[in-house]
């Protein structure tokens, strides 16, 4: 009998142990999706959303192409026992489960469909940028050439004349394809220095009430934003700013506020609390969002009225800025 185990290759960017602390029944974990970019709404299990084939897959010589998604495994093997002692305690007081969620949002933000289409598109740019430059100029070019032969480079690669290169580029017909392995070692190269800044924020712990349906979360839960969106301002947040929130739904009963100026507290919201936390998420969902069911409450601007999560798709806000950037 074979003991070769077979390779992963769905792989969740948003993982099933986080989304299950969204469902009704954790013996029948199914969540209430509402699909914004097909408008659409439907239930299914957590192993269906927020995954992609081989989002983690990796080529490094003397690993297995899911060795980076085993290891995210056994981190979420490490981190569900840590979200469930939060949620029992109703307290960040455990230092020990509090960094390993931190770590966690660190991860998600790194790591996620939106930030690697914008990673990928940075960097074909660049590339694009970089091929207009060597092939510019003849000796450029020969230069390039010859750093590259002597750096062992192109011994496989039949010579091609300069002309015929220079006129490949100029065209610009073609696509400039990133590795999955080059995204990941960028994604996680980052983590470190989004997570000092996490570290450095003061959390506040958000409590639903329990006769309310909760918070939802998304497929791109963690929500950055101004606490006091300065005037004129036209770039989006950083991470280390001051002057800036950080929102994260933890559970369908419990959120993480983050800030560099407030302290630390937990506070029990309203249910129009709760409706301002969900429409926030709503604002940074890349395309899903996720609750227990469709009876949960979202508030999408200060001014607005609450509205249950079935009448989201017919929201003509949320409709209109589903195609801004963000």
């Amino acid at each position: 009998m074979s003991t070769e185990r077979s390779v992963a290759r769905k792989h969740h960017y948003v993982p099933q142990c986080y989304l299950r602390g969204f469902v009704r029944h954790p013996e029948k974990p199914r969540l209430a999706v509402l699909d914004m970019a097909r408008r659409k709404m439907f239930e299914t299990s957590p192993e269906n959303v927020a995954a992609e084939r081989d989002f983690h897959a990796i080529n490094v010589e003397g690993h297995p192409p899911d060795a980076l998604e085993q290891a995210f495994s056994k981190f979420e093997g490490e981190l569900a026992p840590a979200i469930s002692r939060i949620v029992d305690a109703q307290s960040l007081t455990n230092d020990i489960d509090l960094n390993c969620v931190l770590n966690f949002i660190a991860l998600l933000v790194v790591k996620n469909p939106r930030k690697r289409a914008q990673l990928i598109d940075f960097q074909a740019d660049l590339w694009r940028k970089i091929a207009q430059v060597v092939t510019s100029d003849r000796k450029i070019w020969e230069t390039t050439i010859k750093h590259a032969q002597a750096a062992g480079e192109l011994r496989d690669i039949s010579p091609v004349s300069y002309q015929a290169v220079r006129d490949f580029v100029t065209r610009g017909a073609y696509d400039v394809h990133v590795p999955t392995t080059k995204n990941l070692a960028l994604e996680l190269a980052a983590h470190d220095t989004v997570l000092r800044t996490l570290a450095d924020r003061k959390w506040t712990l958000f409590r639903a009430p329990r006769e309310s349906v909760g918070f939802i979360t998304s497929d791109h839960p963690v929500c950055l934003m101004w606490s006091d969106p300065p005037r004129g301002a036209l770039m989006p947040p950083g991470h280390g700013l001051a002057g800036t929130h950080l929102l994260f739904p933890l559970h369908k009963r419990l959120a993480l506020l983050g800030s560099f100026e407030d302290t630390a507290r937990t506070h029990d919201l309203s249910a129009d609390g709760v409706a301002r936390v969900n429409g926030a998420v709503i604002h940074h969902a890349h395309k899903q969002v996720y609750g227990q069911s469709l009876d949960f409450y979202y508030q999408l601007s200060a001014s607005g009225k609450a509205k249950q999560g079935r009448n989201l798709l017919l929201d003509r806000f949320t409709l209109h800025t589903r195609g801004r950037p963000r």
